[in-house]
């Protein structure tokens, strides 16, 4: 053990000492709690491509990193978030540490940091040519009887949303993943309150509730066009569980359990999520190590290793910083989206309204004079 291993096993120690000091609900407790090699690789990396991290998103992901306020949006602490209403329409205003950014339902900038965080999962599978696939909605899309309906009834999002992100194959073992990113209190106090000791244990309560998501999802799917009834009444009229195994469910449970790849607020992974890296990692050595000019497999697997940790790490507390600041942008414009779906509104109605001016008055519709009559 060199001189900086135990000067950091010396701060760790003194660190967990003053924060166990505080109540176990406090964010400063909470974020030491939650941090793993993946949360912290933003922290002395060299600013690259795909490794830049600006001024302001930096000061965010440095305060979410020692549990403090954030500064950026300091003086607009204790603002009502004009428009909008919580749960039983109490009104929400935004905290010091900007919480209240990430939970509510402001726009889609939690869909976009998903999305962005998905496909560079996809890009490790391709870098090491693993096979891995994301959408997979085609395997489902058999199994549904009433497929046209459900693509009318649901938005494409929705889709996604109901079934996993991805199918990995690996050693001939195919097995369902799905990507979820976590922000708020209540899966952090829960981590609290079961085990104080281990870290990281938020996005593994939200983990192993993955895989009963996904099968809900699809007993509703069965439910609704496959005409699989999820509840039965007995003879005194008590609703019960029919137990009944719909198409989609079937080919659901012929996967196993669904992976949860959670990603939390302060970019910490879940366990599965490292052993997915641990796996692309080993593939990659395996296929790469001498194209790498390592001395074999298992030093090639440990350089990718680092390599997707670092970038995920880094796409992540990036991700989450610049999902606060973008949404500051309500207190400023409070009726923005509301704005742009006006202007989106008037430009389909000023086509609209051109179109049919040019049906009524054909080719010299908007050049200024009419066409003399032909005789």
């Amino acid at each position: 053990m060199n001189v900086l291993s135990i000067l950091y096993w010396c701060r760790y120690c003194t660190v967990t000492v003053k924060v166990l000091i505080f109540s176990v609900q406090t964010v400063r407790f909470l974020s030491q709690k939650s941090l793993d090699d993946i949360s912290t690789k933003f922290i002395g990396t060299w600013s690259s491509r795909g490794l830049f991290i600006d001024n302001n998103a930096l000061s965010i992901s440095y305060a979410d990193y020692f549990g403090l306020p954030c500064p950026p949006f300091s003086n607009l602490v204790g603002r009502q978030f004009p428009g909008l209403y919580g749960k039983n329409k109490t009104h929400e205003y935004l905290d010091e540490y900007g919480t209240k950014l990430l939970t509510l339902p402001l726009d889609g900038a939690r869909k976009t940091l998903h999305d962005n965080l998905k496909w560079l999962i996809t890009s490790f599978a391709e870098r090491v040519h693993a096979d891995f696939r994301s959408e997979v909605l085609d395997l489902f899309a058999p199994h549904i009887a009433q497929y046209r309906e459900f693509v009318q009834e649901t938005t494409q999002r929705k889709r996604q949303g109901m079934i996993p992100d991805f199918l990995h194959d690996h050693s001939g073992i195919r097995t369902l993943m799905d990507l979820k990113t976590m922000a708020g209190t209540s899966y952090y106090k829960a981590q609290a309150l079961r085990n104080a000791r281990t870290r990281c244990e938020a996005v593994q309560i939200r983990a192993r509730a993955v895989n009963t998501d996904c099968v809900l999802n699809a007993r509703i799917i069965d439910a609704k066009f496959n005409d699989v009834p999820r509840h039965v009444f007995d003879a005194n009229g008590v609703r019960k569980d029919s137990g009944q195994v719909g198409p989609v469910w079937q080919r659901l449970k012929n996967y196993g359990r669904v992976q949860g790849l959670v990603i939390g607020q302060r970019s910490e992974c879940s366990r599965d999520l490292h052993e997915l890296l641990k796996k692309l990692a080993s593939i990659g050595g395996q296929r790469e190590w001498r194209q790498m000019g390592a001395s074999d497999p298992i030093e090639a697997a440990a350089v990718l290793l680092q390599e997707f940790k670092l970038s995920l790490g880094v796409a992540a507390t990036r991700g989450w910083a610049l999902v606060k600041l973008d949404r500051l942008r309500h207190f400023y414009s409070p009726d923005s989206s509301s704005a742009s779906e006006r202007r989106r509104s008037d430009r389909a109605k000023h086509r609209s309204s051109a179109d049919a001016y040019y049906a009524r008055n054909g080719p010299d519709a908007f050049t200024g004079f009419r066409s003399r009559p032909h005789f």
